[in-house]
């Protein structure tokens, strides 16, 4: 167990690790903090609206921090880990703790320094008036998305941004495709053909719900699917992949990497 994982070791690793790329993590969050204070500027002087792309620069930030940071993972993290005799499991619990958990805190945390000192982002938003099943939701959402970056990032060996991004509008045209001709027309062919692009029904749809109305003739006539137990299993199957399944992958991979 000892050789899998120690506390001592791993500590020493992320001390290492924070003294080797603070700089880094500094220019990214005064990146941030200059963004905000020039769009408030643009925004003062020429009225251009600016402030409404930080949001999504910020999202984007969050769920890609690692290949940001680390470009190249042949490349990252070369002092600590060279520096320091870790094992393939400290070293992925190490980039996991930067990606889910050091950088997002951080740039969570100046989000609520620039909304305190400066109040322009409807940052309360997020979480007031929540419930705490649309709070988790959220989180998840994020995890997952975060997790394939993860793994793209362990997986592909450089370009690893822009190779996940490309896999992942493949994985959706293919997604489309099962949904929208193969799935529907199987296994609901009333629905196949030109009713389903009129009326937009996707397999998501089917599956969610009990059943769906469908115009004939002027009327709504509703078809019962009573596939909402099917829906379920998937959504349960789909959150245990993502993050979870992903992140077990990403171990892995690394693992192989490393033989």
């Amino acid at each position: 167990m000892d050789a899998v994982f120690n506390i001592k070791r791993f500590g020493d690793l992320m001390k290492k690790e924070i003294a080797y790329s603070w700089k880094t993590y500094s220019y990214i969050l005064l990146g941030m903090i200059a963004y905000y204070i020039i769009a408030k500027l643009i925004d003062t002087i020429w009225q251009i609206n600016l402030i409404v792309v930080f949001p999504a620069l910020v999202i984007l930030l969050m769920v890609c921090v690692i290949p940001v940071i680390d470009r190249n993972m042949n490349k990252a993290n070369f002092i600590p880990f060279l520096t320091s005799p870790v094992s393939t499991f400290e070293r992925w619990t190490m980039l996991w703790a930067k990606s889910v958990l050091i950088m997002p805190i951080l740039i969570i945390a100046t989000l609520l320094l620039l909304d305190e000192v400066s109040p322009m982002l409807p940052i309360d938003k997020l979480y007031k008036g929540k419930s705490t099943e649309q709070i988790v939701t959220v989180i998840h959402s994020f995890l997952a998305f975060q997790s394939i970056f993860f793994f793209g990032y362990i997986y592909f060996k450089k370009r690893a941004v822009i190779k996940t991004i490309l896999a992942i509008t493949a994985f959706a045209l293919l997604a489309s495709l099962i949904s929208n001709i193969i799935l529907s027309s199987r296994l609901y062919p009333e629905i196949a053909g030109d009713t389903l692009l009129k009326n937009s029904i996707n397999l998501i749809e089917i599956l969610e719900f009990n059943g769906f109305y469908r115009s004939v003739s002027g009327n709504h006539i509703f078809v019962s699917t009573g596939t909402t137990a099917v829906y379920d299993a998937c959504l349960w199957v789909f959150r245990l992949i993502f993050p979870f399944g992903l992140w077990v992958l990403s171990y892995i991979r690394l693992r192989e990497r490393e033989i």
